[in-house]
């Protein structure tokens, strides 16, 4: 399992390429492997005392190629062994294997002058075996293990397939459309069948199988295995991104109230059943951010800096924040003897929903106070109008 040797020890063989080896024979010496520039790692290659080939051509470790000593063993043929350490290497492996046939690019004319456009041919190249392979129309490719994708969702919030003759109520008053892999997993739990209660909803397939024409699961009855993924759930989509949270960590659920339940207290959000099953982290950064913020920047720029910690952050406990740094917030609002603190609060909601507006977000989707309209002057004026008053002309 050796490079040759070739490379500047054999200037005239094949992996030379300007007077360089195209492999980057021979290594360097590392005491470690670690991960290269160019995603390749460079493999741990001890110093060693050279060892003489002939006359004229000494070894070390840095002409070894990569090898298993067990497959060497197993197959007695050259094999080289190589890690996968990046995302790259999985995208190249992935697209050598399935580029598919090798195209050519042909031109026929008869004299030197020809209308390119028009004598473009674009062409593959097929090989013998693989014009047998279409000719018989054997399969082409597989993916083995399948691929299932779980679904999630709120409660009556999955999509649904339908033809156009039919109607809306038919739909909706029909028991079938309302069964999804989720609902039946619930039912499951609730059966008399004891597996699936120590199950994780993403675990479900490796001992059922979801017939999509009857919407149910069954248990396997022979050894194969699907791969299972749950869809990807944005944090910014709020309930459902802490429902995904509670089915990839709570076995079993009989329903919905069972995930909203937590040692007997039932919570109103499945944000706050998973805070309180604790699998959600603290706020302790963002508020290390809102104290700083708070002695450092101005009012305005302190009311900008929260809205954007709720629209980008999502923070667990938003009133806490709220009730903390709301006299922060308030403090350049101009205040008279009649100014009362429901006053304040709602002008600093309507400042903070303007913001939010602008994100296509709204104050109602947070867990803060009401945002009410009463009759103060501020409410008959545009933010731009605002802005433009409350500057101080001397």
């Amino acid at each position: 399992m050796l490079h040759g040797p070739y490379g500047t020890l054999n200037q005239s063989s094949l992996c030379m390429k300007n007077g360089q080896c195209k492999c980057n024979n021979p290594k360097e010496f590392v005491a470690e492997t670690r991960r290269g520039d160019d995603s390749y790692p460079q493999y741990r290659r001890q110093f060693d005392t050279p060892i003489p080939i002939n006359q004229n051509v000494t070894i070390d470790n840095r002409w070894v190629v990569l090898y298993n000593p067990w497959l060497l063993l197993k197959y007695d043929c050259h094999i080289n062994v190589e890690i996968c350490s990046s995302i790259k290497s999985i995208k190249y492996l992935y697209k050598y294997y399935y580029k598919g046939p090798d195209r050519v690019v042909t031109e026929v004319h008869r004299s030197s002058h020809y209308d390119e456009v028009k004598q473009f041919i674009d062409a593959r190249w097929i090989a013998a075996p693989d014009t047998c392979w279409r000719i018989f129309k054997f399969n082409l490719y597989r993916m083995y293990q399948s691929v299932e994708r779980l679904q999630v969702h709120l409660l009556n919030q999955h999509q649904v397939s339908f033809y156009e003759y039919q109607t809306i109520s038919e739909i909706v008053n029909d028991e079938y459309f309302s069964r999804t892999m989720l609902t039946e997993f619930f039912a499951l739990n609730r059966a008399d069948d004891q597996q699936s209660r120590h199950l994780l909803y993403r675990k479900i397939l490796e001992y059922y199988s979801w017939h999509s024409k009857e919407k149910e699961w069954r248990r396997r009855r022979s050894q194969k295995r699907d791969i299972d993924r749950i869809y990807t759930v944005s944090p910014i989509e709020g309930e459902k991104f802490y429902l995904s949270i509670l089915l990839s960590n709570v076995k079993g659920p009989t329903g919905w109230d069972d995930l909203l339940t937590v040692n007997g207290v039932h919570y109103s959000s499945f944000k706050q059943s998973a805070q309180h099953r604790g699998l959600l982290e603290s706020d302790s950064s963002i508020r290390s951010c809102l104290v700083e913020a708070s002695i450092l920047k101005m009012p305005c720029a302190l009311r900008r800096f929260f809205a954007t910690i709720l629209i980008f952050c999502e923070p667990i406990d938003v009133r806490r924040l709220w009730d903390e740094f709301l006299s922060y917030m308030v403090d350049d609002y101009p205040s008279a003897s009649t100014t009362t603190c429901h006053g304040l609060t709602n002008h600093l909601l309507r400042d903070l929903n303007d913001i939010l507006l602008q994100h296509g977000k709204h104050i109602s989707q947070y867990d803060l106070l009401a945002l009410t309209s009463d009759s103060d002057n501020d409410n008959l004026m545009s933010r731009i109008i605002q802005e433009e008053m409350s500057i101080e002309v001397p």
